[in-house]
Order: structure tokens, then C-alpha cells, then sequence
């Protein structure tokens, strides 16, 4: 199953330019169930994600 790592940190930018807050998606992962996806992302990207400022993040799988 394919899942979805995603957090609630961050803004993005609008076209009219204002900050708005969302879902920032962090990457998708491949895995068996929830804790195998997380575990492979912490594996993967935790470095790169934590020098971008995102500690907290989840998953859900992708239907």
C-alpha cells in the first residue's frame, strides 16, 4: 500500500500572494501499513524534512 506522509507545519503562498496555512505533503511511501510507511520515511528523509523545519508529521493511505 502506498501512503502519504503529510504535516500541518508550514504555509504556502496564494496567487494573490497571502499566506495561507494547509497540509504540506512530505513525500509518499510504499510500505505494508502505517508504521512501516513512517518508519521508511524517518529512514529516508527525517534529516532533510528536520533541516526544513517540519518535526511533526502523520501518514494515511493513499486510495
Amino acid at each position: 500500500m502506498r501512503y502519504a506522509i503529510i504535516t500541518t507545519e508550514g504555509t504556502t503562498i496564494s496567487p494573490d500572494g497571502s499566506e495561507v496555512e494547509n497540509v504540506q505533503v512530505l513525500a509518499f511511501i510504499d510500505a505494508d501499513n502505517r508504521f512501516s510507511a513512517i518508519s521508511k520515511f524517518k529512514d529516508l528523509y527525517s534529516h532533510s524534512v528536520e533541516d526544513l523545519g517540519f518535526t511533526e508529521y502523520s501518514c494515511f493511505p493513499e486510495d
